[in-house]
């Protein structure tokens, strides 16, 4: 089982949190949702910071220190900046039942890294240290030959860096091949477009040659680093809609006939029509939303709620259509959304997230609409599970008939739900593992408060 415990870090004083498949966050502005979600995905990421840096190394064999406590530090310091200002603070990681990995601080408040001491088995480090070994050699060939062998070693290069990643994968626990934090702000993307991301990468850009070395004196950059990973798969969505007639169906019609289920995609595409009320285009005058009567609003003057589902709709229809088994964190879905548009969006995550069993999903929110949509998926599995005939029925009403799955429901086994107390600033769970439902208490407390100044004004109106 993998989770995080969290000990007096930022506005968190004590989590412990299970990571399923579906994670859901909620809580005020402030009570640490984000600071949850970024430190899981910094942990998420640490297979990527071994696999990058060992792959580049000369050495024959892995080092704890070079390959990975090192970076893992200038990493965490890139993600949050500066410790040196921070009390001290305990974070534990657990990839499996078996291995996790734990920071703290150190007298002069520089961060100390700690695998437990059954994280790196004999077998792992046979395996990688044998697969460095022969990677050096091919390196080592592929400098020296320049004939038409050289495609043939090239291949075993490429065979031996899938099978490092694999065994990196394995030892973390990490079954995606891609991730993605989709944060917050993202309507700047659309209403600013490529203006905004060229000044902020030129910023960014400025910022990082007046700094170059990262050390834990270095403020935090936390939203500017995930907000150049995010402008980079922004790019890389528009690039791919661009060359495909600009639109969803473009991208339909030139995948539909190799994608196991064509089916899925129309239902995906109607979904995503309901929630921006129109069809998505992007030409070289821009991005546009066409309207019923075939006219036309460009997305920089679409609603704020337009503009905001718009890069998470790209995002999960590219990763439906691509087949990518994926690690994603979802900032705060249902910002400037109507309670339906939340609805349907929910279901489209979920929709994406069961494509594939390795997907994982991680949702920070303020909505109750949100946690009311998720419950009835969640619901929607316990009915499925006693009554195999109200399958049908359940599909029409969903508008997902004629699938052979349920595919945006949640099975409980697979969902977690949390909620931060701003004042207390600890972390609890708020589903019902035996019920399968997130707890009825909790929902009804959201509308408690709002109840209790009704029914005060409306003492005071009839006395």
């Amino acid at each position: 089982m993998q989770k995080i415990t969290i000990k007096n870090f930022g506005p968190i004083k004590d989590a412990e949190i299970e990571i399923k498949k579906v994670l859901v966050l909620i809580g005020e502005q402030a009570s640490g949702k984000s600071t949850i979600a970024k430190l899981i995905y910094f942990f998420k990421s640490i297979g990527d910071i071994f696999y990058n840096n060992l792959r580049k190394a000369d050495r024959d064999n892995y080092d704890v220190t070079q390959d990975l406590k090192k970076p893992i530090r200038e990493e965490f310091y890139k993600f949050f900046g500066s410790t040196k200002h921070l009390p001290n603070f305990e974070i534990v990681y657990h990839c499996s039942d078996s291995r996790s990995v734990a920071l703290n601080l150190a007298e002069d408040k520089s961060l100390l890294v700690n695998f437990s001491s059954n994280f790196f088995d004999r077998n792992f480090q046979r395996k990688i240290n044998q697969t460095k070994q022969e990677l050096n050699e091919i390196n080592k060939k592929l400098n020296s030959v320049k004939d038409f062998t050289e495609h043939v070693i090239y291949e075993q290069k490429i065979s031996l860096l899938k099978k490092m990643w694999s065994l990196i994968g394995e030892l973390f626990e990490n079954k995606h091949n891609s991730s993605l934090f989709v944060v917050a702000g993202r309507e700047s993307t659309v209403s600013y477009g490529t203006t905004f991301e060229t000044s902020f990468q030129n910023t960014l850009s400025d910022k990082e040659n007046s700094d170059v070395k990262r050390t834990f004196k270095k403020a935090q950059t936390t939203n500017e680093y995930l907000m150049v990973d995010f402008l980079k798969r922004v790019d890389d969505l528009k690039r791919d809609f661009f060359n495909n007639e600009g639109t969803f169906d473009g991208l339909i019609f030139r995948y539909s006939e190799d994608f196991p289920h064509p089916k899925l995609l129309e239902i995906f595409n109607f979904k995503i029509e309901k929630i921006l009320k129109g069809k998505y285009k992007i030409d070289s005058w821009g991005e546009k939303l066409i309207l019923e009567n075939e006219q036309y609003v460009y997305f920089q003057n679409a609603s704020s709620g337009q503009q905001e589902s718009l890069r998470i709709l790209q995002d999960l229809f590219i990763s439906f259509l691509r087949q990518e088994k994926f690690f994603k964190v979802v900032e705060e879905p249902e910002s400037h959304l109507f309670p339906e548009a939340q609805k349907e969006l929910v279901e489209l995550l979920m929709f994406t997230a069961n494509q594939f069993s390795e997907n994982q999903l991680i949702i920070t929110t303020h909505s109750p609409y949100i946690l009311t949509a998720i419950n009835n998926l969640l619901f929607y599995s316990r009915i499925c599970k006693r009554n195999s005939d109200a399958i049908s029925e359940i599909q029409e009403h969903f508008g997902i008939q004629d699938l052979e799955n349920q595919k945006i429901n949640i099975l409980p086994d697979e969902f977690q739900a949390y909620s931060i107390n701003t004042t207390q600033k600890i972390c609890k769970s708020i589903f019902d593992k035996e019920s399968g439902l997130i707890c009825e208490n909790f929902l009804d407390e959201i509308t408690e408060q709002l109840n209790e100044d009704f029914n005060f004004l409306y003492e005071l109106n009839v006395s």
